[in-house]
């Protein structure tokens, strides 16, 4: 498990880029394959907004779920990286909260199982990886593209590098805007779909015992399907009304065409924004139990004010409204998933 936060161990031993030689961490583990991937951007393949800012940018239109499938097929042939025994045996650490809907809680939902984890003094990494960035507001970080997720999309910064502490013990590497760029570049720059896995791996932070949350873009692009390669686990946040179910049914086809790339990742669906003894909430949670049985977790994250409210004021659930329902919720929320061993810390 990792130290409690405010001990030596974690980003701290970063001090001006130099590595103390008695800093041994997650964070700092093989340094010189954090640099070579850092480094790899300056290959005559790089596409050029990868060597330098470009002055404009054109964005396509979001492309739709058969499109996005094709690019995920073009991207991994040939020769994507393979899911050995091993890789399915390790401990699973990296979460990436997805859904292909937007509205249902995606970022609510990371924000505070970060904190709930925090609080259980496990410091987890967190990853903004949506260009709206709604996390990094949630959690009021400025930010320049210079020290945003796209650095380590263009292969400049290592994700070491870009996690900045926040109070309570959450690592974040925060998003921005131009984060769009990326989703823009997959047919010049294909690796962009391996990018995180492999990033993770370089820089030993995937299986490292360190939890790694991804709060996803909805948008069906290569920043989602990295993160969804880079997952040993995809939690799926389903709000409690009919469009958010319906939209639950869509996703299943995403996940299952992105099987027979790297097989089936586990999943686990979560009720949100639920009203006990509402029938729309009631309704829905039968349905999502009829379709999804297991794979449905037992933990409800009820709708409450206080959610709205901590959000807005900048803080965490804990901290904010440490006696609520919602509060319960994410901690009974972390009490499933290591239960289930889905999360091992």
């Amino acid at each position: 498990m990792p130290a409690p936060h405010g001990s030596t161990v974690g980003l701290d031993r970063f001090t001006g880029g130099v590595l103390a030689d008695s800093a041994i961490t997650p964070w700092n583990k093989n340094r010189a394959a954090q640099m070579a991937l850092a480094a790899s951007a300056h290959d005559n393949h790089a596409p050029l907004f990868m060597r330098g800012p470009p002055s404009t940018t054109t964005i396509p239109p979001a492309p739709t779920p058969q499109t996005s499938l094709a690019m995920a097929e073009y991207a991994v042939q040939p020769g994507g990286p393979a899911t050995s025994q091993a890789e399915c045996e390790a401990p699973m650490t990296v979460i990436a909260v997805f859904n292909q809907k937007g509205g249902v809680g995606k970022t609510t939902v990371t924000a505070h199982l970060a904190a709930t984890l925090a609080r259980n003094g496990i410091e987890p990494l967190v990853i903004d990886l949506d260009p709206q960035a709604h996390l990094t507001a949630m959690w009021r970080q400025k930010v320049t593209p210079g020290d945003s997720v796209l650095r380590f999309y263009q292969g400049l910064t290592p994700l070491a590098d870009l996690a900045r502490p926040l109070p309570g013990g959450v690592h974040f590497v925060p998003s921005g805007l131009e984060l769009s760029k990326v989703d823009a570049q997959v047919i010049r720059h294909r690796d962009h779909i391996w990018r995180l896995k492999l990033g993770l791996e370089a820089e030993m932070l995937a299986g490292s015992g360190m939890p790694i949350l991804i709060d996803c873009s909805p948008a069906l692009g290569p920043l989602a399907f990295s993160a969804l390669f880079a997952a040993d686990l995809v939690l799926v946040p389903v709000a409690a009304d009919y469009l958010a179910l319906h939209g639950a049914q869509l996703l299943d086809r995403t996940l299952a065409g992105l099987n027979r790339f790297r097989g089936r990742v586990p999943r686990r669906y979560l009720i949100n924004r639920y009203l006990p003894g509402q029938d729309t909430s009631e309704q829905v949670l039968a349905q999502l139990k009829q379709r999804y049985g297991d794979e449905l977790l037992r933990t409800a994250i009820r709708e409450e004010p206080e959610l709205a409210r901590a959000a807005y004021s900048g803080e965490d659930l804990f901290n904010f409204a440490p006696e609520s329902g919602a509060a319960n919720d994410f901690s009974y929320l972390l009490d499933e998933l290591i239960e289930q061993g889905l999360l091992k810390v």
